[in-house]
């Protein structure tokens, strides 16, 4: 995996990819992603390129009126020079999964997230890596009869994509996408009239994630290899599928998930990740797999947080109920600013893992949100008046 982790990007970009300008509107971009398989686009502005996903408009209410560089994020470019893993680090970085590539001010090619799997596919590390590698636990789920107007604040306030859906018990039942919900409730405001037009849109909100849903989700066992799974997510032209983990918890693998390896090439020589108290008996995960899971997770956010330079996790045994553990494990995360403490409790070990990398991966988003600059704050801001004065209008 390290050949294409620092090949150049030149090597695995799509040539030429479709542009849309910055006053385009929201519903061209949501006509594009209509085809199967897409999930954003690239908004070229005046002086800077920028990348929309179908996330960034589930706010939007007139999506014939709202011009793309409203709602697309900004992102700096790389050079054909720039390698793989430079495209990597910006896609978690900006959450998205794509970036563009530009020459002499001009978009020459895009890196997406699909076209670094198809490079990896003939490696033969990564064909030796299973679902249970790479999978994470979601953000968080909802139940079928949960508003969609749920749905929209979780992926808005997480920056997320897809949500597994689930019943009472915790069955899975299927998955909602931000993709999903744009195409079917962002609708064309010459559709219906005017009175139609706010009534309907509040009433289309508020139905129940069982309506809208994708009831027949892709789904694998944590053993599966990706490969299979990538192969299945081109077959069935979808990006989403579910795990269910060694404990029995829902996990989701996209291809975002896949290429989270790559980061780690990086990561390695920058932060050191210790392990202390690990139980040296039983079915317990090793260290070199815990170390693994924290640097995936500090891979998709270390752009938030580019001062930390050591992760140290203690284990400790709380109390026994039986034959089972009550595990504590804390995790201090140590940078040139204020460090960082993690928590997180549970019978079984590895599930407690899991938690604490999502603690971890949460954590790191906060910093992005916290860490907005001036300029980038004023433009947020500037961004909601122009969304209020649309609705005023309306």
């Amino acid at each position: 995996m390290r050949e294409v982790a620092f090949r150049k990007v030149s090597q695995v970009m799509t040539p030429s990819p479709l542009v849309f300008s910055a006053t385009d509107t929201v519903s061209e971009f949501l006509g594009y992603i209509r085809q199967p398989g897409l999930f954003e686009a690239l908004v070229m502005f005046r002086n800077r390129i920028g990348v929309v996903t179908a996330r960034d408009t589930l706010d939007v209410m007139h999506p014939e009126r709202t011009l793309l560089g409203k709602v697309a994020r900004r992102i700096s470019p790389l050079g054909k020079e720039a390698t793989v893993l430079d495209a990597v680090d910006l896609m978690f970085s900006n959450r998205v999964r794509t970036i563009p590539v530009a020459e002499d001010g001009r978009i020459v090619g895009a890196v997406s997230s699909i076209g670094v799997v198809e490079a990896l596919m003939g490696s033969p590390a990564f064909q030796e890596l299973t679902c249970g590698d790479v999978m994470r636990l979601p953000i968080a789920s909802v139940k079928e009869d949960d508003q969609v107007s749920t749905v929209r604040v979780i992926m808005r306030e997480y920056d997320v994509g897809d949500l597994p859906v689930v019943n009472y018990e915790g069955e899975l039942k299927g998955v909602v996408t931000a993709r999903d919900m744009a195409l079917r409730l962002l609708q064309p405001e010459e559709s219906m009239t005017q009175g139609d037009f706010d009534g309907e849109s509040v009433r289309a909100w508020g139905i129940p994630v069982g309506d809208l849903m994708d009831a027949n989700p892709l789904t694998a066992r944590a053993e599966d290899p990706i490969v299979d799974l990538f192969r299945s997510f081109k077959r069935l032209r979808k990006e989403t599928c579910m795990v269910v983990g060694p404990t029995g918890l829902l996990n989701i693998v996209t291809p975002m998930e896949m290429i989270a390896p790559l980061t780690l090439f990086r990561f390695k020589e920058r932060i050191h990740v210790y392990i202390l108290g690990l139980p040296e008996t039983g079915n317990f995960l090793d260290v070199m797999t815990i170390q693994d899971k924290i640097y995936r997770a500090l891979g998709r956010g270390i752009a938030f947080r580019d001062d930390i330079r050591e992760v140290v996790v203690d284990v400790k045994r709380r109390k026994r109920n039986g034959t089972r553990v009550l595990y504590q494990v804390k995790a201090n995360v140590y940078s040139s600013t204020k460090p960082l403490t993690l928590t997180a409790h549970g019978w079984y070990l590895a599930e407690v893992f899991d938690e604490l990398c999502r603690m971890l991966d949460r954590a790191l988003s906060r910093s992005k949100k916290r860490g907005l600059r001036p300029r980038d704050r004023r433009e947020t801001r500037l961004a909601r008046r122009e969304t209020l004065g649309e609705r005023r209008k309306t």
